[in-house]
C-alpha cells in the first residue's frame, strides 16, 4: 500500500524521522545510481545521517525513497496488529492491548500518525482515553521497575554480605590448609629431590628432542591449496557458470545481474552486452533469481540456462541455481597498507569495508604491479556495524602474491579474483604465537565449576585466570633458551612441561594433595577434630564479625519484605483497575448495541413514515378534504393523531462546516489519496480503493452520470462526496410520480453531486433525459441488485455508465469521514490536445458507439489524472461492469484468453475474476 500518499506534506517528515538519517544512509547506500539522481556528485557513504534524513525528506515521492518507506511502514503495522491480537488472546481488552501496543512501538510519541497509516479513525474524547491509558500503564511500568530495582539492590547488598562472610570464611580455611601443607611438605622433602632429579633427566631429554616443522613446509602449505578442477564448467554444456550479484526491484522481486562468465580452463570473462541483439538467451545481462544467498549486494556463483519460450519462441524461458562449489573471491586494495605486517594490523584492529562475497583477498600494492594478499572465508572475518576485523579463532592465514593482471575489475568499481581458484600460497602468516593459543585453550579449560568445589568463591577464581592470564610467556622463555642453552622451541617445550606440573598441582593431583587426602579420609576422628578446630576459630576471630553481618542480614529481610508488601499492594491495585477498564469496556459496547438498534429502528420507524406520506398523497388525488375531516372527528380519542411527515423527493446535505477538519487539495494526486482513504471507510478492500478513487474521479471531471449497482452503493457515493466537497451533495428520491418543479430544484443549493435513489422500480426511468438535462452535475444513480441491470433496456448505458460494487467491497461501511476541499490554487483538469485511449476489446462487444466513445474517454481520464493507472483498473472499472450489464461476459471471456484480442490481464486478477467469469 502507498502509505507516503496518505500523509500530508507536514506528516512525511515526521515519518521520515521516525525511520532516522542512519537507515536512509543505508538505503542509499545500497541504491547509489538511484541517489545520484537526487544528488548528483555527492557519496552516499559520505553523507551524515542529519545529511541523509534531510534529502529524503525532500525526496521521499521518488519511487525507490517512497517503496521502501511503505515496505517499512507495512512491517511496522503489521507488527502493532500482532501484538494487539497477541495481548487480547492473553485476556486484555482491546483497548488496553491497543495502548501496552502503541507505548512499546516506534509511534509511542505519534499515536495520531499511526492511526491515519492503519486507516484507523477515532475520534477526540477516544484518543484522549488512549492517551491517558497509555500514560497510565507508562506509570504502572515505572513504579514496578522502581520496586524491582529496590528488591535488586537489597538482594545485592544482602549477597554482597554473605559473600564477604563466604570469603572470611575460605580465607581461614585456606591458611589452616596451607600450615598443614608446608608441615607436610617439609616432611617429604626426599620424595620432592627424587622428584626434581626426574625432571632434570627430562629436561636433558628435552633439549636433544628435535625442534617443531615450521609452518611454511611444503607439505604443510599443500593443505592450503584450494584448486578443484573437477568443480569447473565442462566444455560444450548447455549451462553458462557466471559471477552475479543480487538486487531487488522496485516490487521487491529478486534478480541477478550477470557481470562476468568463467571458461572451463578457470577463468573469468566479463561479459558485454550486445545493443544490437535482443537481450535474450546468451546476450542476458540480467537472470531470474530462484536460489542462494538472497541479500542484495551479494556476489557468487550461478549457473543457468535458456531456452526458447513456448509461446513466444524469440523469447527465453530460464532456468537458474546456486553453485555451492565455487566461492567468487573478491578483491578488495587497502591503499593505508605497505606491507604485510602493516596489512595484518589494519585487519586485527578493524577496516571499514563489508564483503560482498564469502571470500574475500585483502591486498596491497607493493610495487611494479605486485600485488601481495591474504585470503579469508567470511567464518574467519567479523562484520560488525560496518568494520570487519579477523574473529577471535583465525590462527594463520595463507598468503598470496600475484599481479594487477590477476584482477578482474567491474564496472561499478568492485574487484575479484580473475581466477576462479587462488591456488598455493607462498607463505603462510601466524596471526597468534603458539603460546598463546595454548594459554587461550588452557584458559577456557578452566571450568568455575570444578574450581569452585574447592570451597572458594568466584571472585578469587577470576583473580587465579587473571593471575595465570599474566605469565609473560615470550619473556620466559627467552629466559629459559639462554640458562639453558637450548633452542627455542625446546625452551618452549620446557615451559609447557613446566606449566603441565602447575595445571596438576592447581587439579589437586600433585604427591601432597593425595598424603593429606589420605590422611583426612582414613580417619573419620580427624576429619571431626580439623572441622571441630576449624569452625571454634573462625568464630572466635570472627565474633563481632558475624554479629554485625547478621544485623544487617536481618534488616535486608525486613525490607525486603516490606518491598514485596509494596509489591502485591500495587499489583492489587492495578488488577482492579484492569477488571474497572474491562467492566467499563462492556457498559461502553452494550451502549454502542443499544444506539445501534435505535438507529435502526429509527430508520425502519421513517421508512414507515414515508410509506404512509405516500399512501396519504396517493388517497388525496381520489378523495376530497371534507371527508378526511370527517374521519378525524370520529378518531378515537384514546388514540393520538400523528401529523402526516412532509415529503420532499429532493434535498441536500450541507458540507462540513470546520475547514480546519478537512483535507485540503492542491492537485488531483491529493484528492485521490484522501478520496481512496475514505472509500476503505465506506468498506471497499484495500487493493481496489485507488483505482476506484481514480475512476470516480474521472467521471466526476467529466460529469459522467454513473449507474452504481450492489451493495455499500449509497456508502460510495457519500465518502466520495466527503472526500471532494466536504460531504455536501443533493439527493433525489424517485418516489410518486415525476415533478418537473424537484429537476428545477437540482443544484440550486451549490451542490455539484447528485444521488438518485429508486429509479428503476419508479415512473421516473422515463424522464431520464430531463433528470439528467443540467451537465454540470455529477448523477450517480444507486441500485442494491446487481441481476436486476440486466433485464434493463441497453441503450439505459447511453445516459449513465454501469459499475457493480459486489467486486470490490468486503466489509460494512462505518460511515466516518473526514473530507476534504478544493484548494484556492487548485487547477481543474483539462484534457490534453490529441489525448486519446481506446480499448479495442470494446469494439468486441454489442454497443453502441456512443457507450465506446464515453467509455473511452472516461478510461483516458483517469490516465491523464494518474498515470499509475493499470490495464486491471481499466478492465475492472470499465469493461467488466459494461460487459455484465449488456450479457456480454461470454465475449469478454473469450478477448481475455486471447490477448491479441485486444486485452491482457495480471494472473493475479484473472484468478479473483474466476467466480464471475469461470475458467478461462
Amino acid at each position: 500500500m502507498n502509505y507516503i500518499d496518505l500523509l500530508t506534506q507536514e506528516e512525511k517528515p515526521i515519518l521520515c524521522r521516525i525511520i532516522t538519517g542512519r537507515d536512509f544512509k543505508e538505503l542509499f547506500k545500497r541504491n547509489e545510481q538511484e541517489f545520484s539522481k537526487i544528488r548528483k556528485g555527492f557519496r552516499a557513504k559520505s553523507l551524515t545521517e542529519q545529511q541523509a534524513l534531510s534529502i529524503a525528506i525532500v525526496n521521499v515521492d521518488k519511487p525507490f525513497i517512497a517503496m521502501w518507506v511503505n515496505t517499512r511502514v507495512d512491517i511496522w503495522l503489521k507488527e502493532i496488529q500482532e501484538n494487539i491480537e497477541e495481548l487480547e488472546e492473553e485476556g486484555s481488552t482491546h483497548d488496553i492491548a491497543l495502548a501496552s501496543t502503541m507505548l512499546d512501538s516506534v509511534f509511542a510519541n505519534n499515536v495520531d500518525l499511526y492511526l491515519k497509516l492503519a486507516g484507523k479513525t477515532m475520534d477526540a474524547d477516544a484518543r484522549s482515553k488512549l492517551h491517558e491509558r497509555m500514560e497510565s500503564i507508562k506509570s504502572e511500568r515505572a513504579r514496578n521497575a522502581e520496586v524491582a530495582d529496590r528488591i535488586k539492590v537489597l538482594e545485592e547488598e544482602k549477597r554482597h554480605l554473605l559473600d564477604q562472610i563466604a570469603a572470611q570464611q575460605s580465607v581461614n580455611t585456606i591458611k589452616a590448609e596451607y600450615k598443614r601443607k608446608i608441615q607436610e611438605i617439609e616432611q617429604d622433602k626426599d620424595t620432592l629431590e627424587s622428584l626434581l632429579a626426574e625432571a632434570q633427566e627430562r629436561i636433558t631429554e628435552l633439549q636433544t628432542a628435535p625442534t617443531a616443522a615450521k609452518s611454511d613446509d611444503a607439505d604443510y602449505l599443500a593443505q592450503f591449496d584450494d584448486t578443484d578442477t573437477s568443480v569447473l564448467p565442462s566444455v560444450g554444456s548447455d549451462e553458462i557458470v557466471s559471477l552475479c550479484g543480487v538486487i531487488s526491484d522496485y516490487n521487491g522481486q529478486k534478480w541477478l545481474i550477470r557481470y562476468a562468465d568463467l571458461s572451463h580452463n578457470g577463468h573469468y570473462h566479463i561479459f558485454r552486452k550486445s545493443e544490437d541483439v535482443p537481450p535474450y538467451f546468451t546476450n542476458r545481462d540480467k537472470i531470474f533469481y530462484k536460489d542462494g544467498p538472497s541479500n542484495d549486494g551479494f556476489y557468487g556463483i550461478w549457473a543457468w540456462s535458456a531456452t526458447p519460450n513456448e509461446k513466444d519462441p524469440s523469447r527465453d524461458y530460464i532456468l537458474s541455481r546456486y553453485n555451492m562449489d565455487l566461492d567468487a573471491i573478491e578483491v578488495v586494495t587497502i591503499s593505508e597498507a605497505s606491507n604485510l605486517d602493516n596489512l595484518i594490523n589494519l585487519l586485527k584492529n578493524g577496516i571499514e569495508y563489508q564483503p560482498h562475497s564469502h571470500r574475500v583477498m585483502f591486498a596491497f600494492y607493493a610495487s611494479k604491479g605486485q600485488y601481495m594478499g591474504i585470503l579469508c572465508n567470511t567464518q574467519e572475518l567479523n562484520t560488525v556495524n560496518g568494520k570487519t576485523a579477523f574473529a577471535e579463532d583465525c590462527i594463520e592465514v595463507p598468503v598470496y602474491e600475484f599481479t594487477g593482471g590477476n584482477i578482474l575489475r567491474l564496472d561499478n568499481g568492485l574487484s575479484f579474483y580473475r581466477n576462479a581458484f587462488a591456488g598455493l600460497p607462498s607463505k603462510l602468516y601466524q596471526l597468534k604465537s603458539p603460546l598463546d593459543i595454548v594459554k587461550n585453550i588452557v584458559f577456557s579449560s578452566i571450568s568455575w565449576g570444578t574450581y569452585k568445589t574447592r570451597g572458594l568463591t568466584r571472585a578469587e577464581y577470576r583473580t587465579f585466570k587473571d593471575f595465570l592470564g599474566a605469565i609473560p610467556v615470550d619473556d620466559i622463555t627467552c629466559k629459559i633458551e639462554t640458562a639453558c642453552r637450548c633452542s627455542n622451541s625446546a625452551a618452549k617445550e620446557l615451559l609447557d612441561e613446566f606449566l603441565n606440573v602447575v595445571w596438576k598441582y592447581v587439579d589437586e593431583d600433585s604427591l601432597e594433595d593425595e598424603i593429606i587426602l589420605s590422611a583426612i579420609s582414613a580417619s573419620t576422628e580427624l576429619q571431626e577434630r580439623i572441622k571441630a578446630l576449624i569452625r571454634t576459630d573462625w568464630e572466635a576471630e570472627n565474633k563481632s564479625l558475624l554479629a554485625e553481618a547478621q544485623k544487617k542480614l536481618d534488616s535486608l529481610d525486613a525490607q525486603l519484605k516490606s518491598a514485596t508488601v509494596s509489591l502485591i499492594e500495587a499489583q492489587e491495585a492495578f488488577n482492579k483497575t484492569k477488571l474497572e477498564e474491562e467492566r467499563l469496556a462492556g457498559i461502553i459496547a452494550e451502549k454502542e448495541k443499544l444506539a445501534e438498534d435505535v438507529e435502526v429502528a429509527v430508520a425502519e420507524r421513517i421508512q414507515k413514515a414515508r410509506e404512509n406520506a405516500a399512501d396519504f398523497i396517493a388517497n388525496m388525488a381520489f378523495i376530497g378534504g371534507q371527508p378526511i375531516q370527517v374521519a378525524a372527528t370520529k378518531a378515537p380519542a384514546s388514540v393520538e393523531v400523528l401529523p402526516k411527515p412532509v415529503i420532499t423527493p429532493y434535498h441536500t446535505f450541507s458540507a462540513f462546516e470546520d475547514l480546519n477538519d478537512l483535507e485540503v487539495h492542491h492537485s488531483w494526486a491529493d484528492v485521490i489519496n484522501t478520496a481512496a482513504f475514505e472509500l476503505g471507510e465506506a468498506g471497499v478492500a484495500e487493493k481496489y480503493r485507488s483505482g476506484l478513487a481514480v475512476f470516480l474521479c474521472a467521471a466526476y471531471i467529466e460529469k459522467q452520470p454513473i449507474f452504481l449497482v450492489g451493495p455499500n452503493a449509497i456508502d460510495i457515493v457519500q465518502a466520495f462526496s466527503a472526500a471532494v466537497t466536504g460531504y455536501k451533495y443533493g439527493m433525489l428520491c424517485c418516489e410518486g410520480g415525476y415533478c418537473n418543479q424537484v429537476i428545477t430544484e437540482i443544484g440550486t443549493d451549490g451542490e455539484d453531486i447528485v444521488i438518485i435513489n429508486n429509479l428503476l422500480a419508479s415512473g421516473w426511468m422515463n424522464r431520464l433525459p430531463e433528470i439528467l438535462s443540467q451537465k454540470d452535475i455529477f448523477y450517480v444513480a444507486t441500485h442494491p441488485y446487481a441481476e436486476d441491470i440486466q433485464v434493463e433496456p441497453k441503450s439505459l448505458y447511453g445516459f449513465m455508465l454501469p459499475l457493480f460494487t459486489e467486486f470490490f467491497v468486503d466489509e460494512k461501511a462505518t460511515g466516518k469521514y473526514c473530507g476534504g476541499y478544493f484548494a484556492e490554487d487548485f487547477k481543474a483538469y483539462s484534457t490534453p490536445k490529441g489525448t486519446r485511449k481506446d480499448l479495442r476489446v470494446l469494439s468486441k462487444l454489442k454497443i453502441s458507439s456512443l457507450v465506446r466513445n464515453r467509455i473511452n474517454r472516461l478510461v483516458a481520464t483517469m490516465h491523464g489524472i494518474y498515470s499509475a493507472t493499470t490495464t486491471d483498473e481499466d478492465f475492472l472499472y470499465a469493461v467488466l461492469p459494461i460487459a455484465y450489464a449488456s450479457l456480454e461476459i461470454n465475449e469478454l471471456t473469450e478477448a481475455i484468453a486471447d490477448p491479441q484480442k485486444g486485452i491482457a490481464i495480471s494472473e493475479g486478477l484473472k484468478r479473483d475474476l474466476q467466480y464471475v467469469l469461470g475458467e478461462f
